[in-house]
């Protein structure tokens, strides 16, 4: 049951996207919600005002440990600072959207940092309560398995980290739900939910799209939505073999890397994608170290991005979410070619041939 169960939903504020969804969140986020409620009923702008201030605690995490986190690594902080912290898709989602991924992220960050100073249980634990806010932050935890292992450990020193690591975040994430008294169907939920959306901004959904749409058209498909599932499976599928790949290969690159590329296959090849989501892999991304190429792509990226942001409006009626989303999301594509093509400073800086080292 959604919240377009209850009398003035609109009203209140809720996205017509959710109206009818159930929760994508863990405990964790459910208990703050819950908390928000009891304190700000009937006062919707002061629910807003007290929500924002979660995700800012979760900002707050970030600017301070992500430097330190690039400094552990020999990456510039400073660099880190400016590229995961006050890069404009941050302001846009993490403070202004106010998305409960800043504290996810946050806590991720937090727990990185302490897996540099020898103290990663602790680390597996803030992982635990990570995906008690968001289960996507469950993704960390094996990386955290190799923080604890240490530099060329073999693969029963691995394993063992693996489980300990596990057993504590398990822990952790088993409190939460105890504490709040919620079921666990708020997992299935938290992976289900978000994949109810058609966003054109996820390759493996946009080529569903198109390939169902021809199918529909040629009559060998009553409709595109098989065709789309069958593409957004394949994604997954893909995605998990890569983070697979990522763990058995983990000696060519540091743990921090890892987990940068796990977060970014994720969003690359997940069913849904949101302009926010780039942000779980951005600023770890930022904190490994940018090479020149990785560089640019995240100009063009975070440039795009913005430009899709400020057109797109999930305001939209329900019925043309789908269109409004990929013409906004062709808008900016255009809006960036277009600026890069027209102006040699802006191509200057994209182009530029100095990037610091990635580690």
């Amino acid at each position: 049951m959604g919240v377009g169960s209850l009398p003035g939903w609109f009203e209140i504020g809720a996205d017509p996207m959710w109206t009818e969804s159930p929760t994508p969140y863990g405990p964790a986020f459910l208990w703050i919600e819950r908390t928000v409620a009891g304190i700000a009923h009937p006062n919707a702008y002061l629910a807003g005002i007290l929500l924002r201030f979660s995700s800012l605690i979760g900002l707050a995490l970030l600017a301070v440990f992500l430097p330190k986190l690039a400094k552990a690594y020999g990456v510039d902080g400073a660099m880190a600072f400016w590229v995961g912290v006050l890069n404009p898709l941050v302001i846009m989602h993490f403070v202004s959207g106010a998305h409960n991924d800043a504290l996810m992220v946050g806590l991720i960050v937090f727990a990185l940092w302490l897996g540099t100073r020898n103290q990663c249980l602790w680390a597996a634990a803030l992982v635990g309560l990570a995906a008690s806010v968001k289960p996507i932050g469950l993704i960390a935890l094996p990386f955290i398995g190799l923080q604890y292992a240490g530099v060329g450990a073999s693969w029963t020193k691995k394993i063992k980290s693996w489980l300990l690591t596990a057993l504590a975040a398990f822990v952790v994430i088993v409190c939460t739900f105890l504490v709040v008294g919620a079921g666990f169907g708020v997992l299935s939920a938290a992976f289900g939910t978000p994949g109810g959306l058609l966003t054109w901004l996820s390759p493996t959904t946009a080529i569903g799209q198109v390939v169902g749409g021809i199918t529909t058209v040629l009559g060998i498909t009553p409709d595109a939505y098989g065709v789309i599932e069958v593409f957004r499976t394949l994604g997954t599928v893909l995605a998990l073999g890569v983070i697979l790949w990522l763990l058995v290969t983990s000696d060519r690159r540091t743990p921090l890397r890892g987990l940068a590329l796990a977060f970014g296959v994720v969003v690359l090849l997940g069913a849904v994608v949101h302009p926010w989501y780039v942000l779980w892999a951005l600023p770890l991304f930022a904190a490994s170290g940018l090479n020149l190429r990785e560089r640019r792509i995240m100009i063009i990226v975070t440039i795009v991005l913005i430009i899709h942001g400020m057109i797109e409006s999930s305001t939209a009626a329900d019925n043309v979410w789908n269109v409004t989303d990929v013409i906004t999301f062709l808008l900016a594509l255009a809006t960036v070619a277009i600026i890069s093509l027209a102006s040699p400073r802006e191509r200057a800086l994209v182009l530029a041939t100095n990037a610091p080292p990635a580690s």
